[in-house]
This record gives structure tokens, C-alpha cells and sequence, in this order.
């Protein structure tokens, strides 16, 4: 795997890593908050066709002080089609979302990085992202 070996940045990735979304919808189906900014929220509820207060109303959940979206019974995020397995917001998904497998806890070293490749195909295939691009991601959660 690229980024085996620690070099000039320090980090176990400093060569890149491959992570192409497969959009199979498996980190869709994992239990979570998936947070929400008021942007994001007009965004999505532009995409979708419905009110900011319709969006909220029908698939946010109040955390605190913000928004996540929120679950179907099964624990999968409620804008995953159930039929076709993908997400029904993926061109406007979240920056949460987008930004995943560059998760500081996903990247904490390559076990953690090889463990959530066992659930995401995406992961260790497809485009070689550069440890300045990695960081970046990172930077904006």
C-alpha cells in the first residue's frame, strides 16, 4: 500500500492514498450523526425540490445546537434510496461525507486506515490522493 513508511511529513501516508467512492452506500447503512450546516441544508433542500423547513422537518434530526440527518429503522441514513442502494444526494452530499475515508480516526495509522477498508470498497483503489490533499480533507471537517 503507498504511505507505508513514514517520510519527510511524518505520517504513516506521506505517500498517498487510493480511495475512489464505489457508490455502494455502505458507509450509508453504519449508524451515526451525520451533521448538517444551514448551507449544506439549503443546498440539499434546493436539490431535492422542498423547503428548507420541509427538509428539516422530514429528514433532520435536532442535535444540540445543530442538524443531523436523520435514520430509518435499520440504522442507514435516510438519504440512501432503498432501492437502489445509493445516496439520493451524492452530487450535494455533506462535507462529512464527502470528506470520508479522510477522517483523523480513520487515519490514525494503517490498521485503523486496512479496518474500514473491509467494509468500503473504495478504499486502497482507484485515485492516488497526495498527503497535501489528505491533509486538506482534514482540515475541512
Amino acid at each position: 500500500m503507498p504511505g507505508e513508511q513514514k517520510g519527510k511529513y511524518g505520517a504513516w501516508y506521506c505517500g498517498g492514498l487510493q480511495f475512489e467512492c464505489q457508490q455502494c452506500g455502505s458507509c450509508c447503512r453504519i449508524s451515526g450523526l451525520v451533521w448538517v450546516s444551514p448551507k449544506e441544508i439549503r443546498i440539499i433542500s434546493k436539490h431535492m425540490e422542498i423547503s428548507e423547513e420541509e427538509f428539516r422537518r422530514s429528514c433532520l434530526i435536532k442535535v444540540g445546537s445543530g442538524f443531523s440527518i436523520g435514520e430509518a429503522k435499520d440504522g442507514s441514513c435516510l438519504m440512501l434510496d432503498s432501492a437502489t442502494k445509493r445516496c439520493k444526494i451524492y452530487e450535494v452530499r455533506p462535507e462529512q461525507c464527502s470528506s470520508f475515508p479522510f477522517w483523523p480516526e480513520v487515519l490514525k495509522n494503517p490498521v485503523t486506515w486496512a479496518k474500514e477498508g473491509l467494509l468500503c470498497p473504495g478504499m486502497s483503489r482507484g485515485k492516488l490522493w497526495t498527503y497535501e490533499e489528505i491533509e486538506e480533507r482534514k482540515e475541512e471537517d
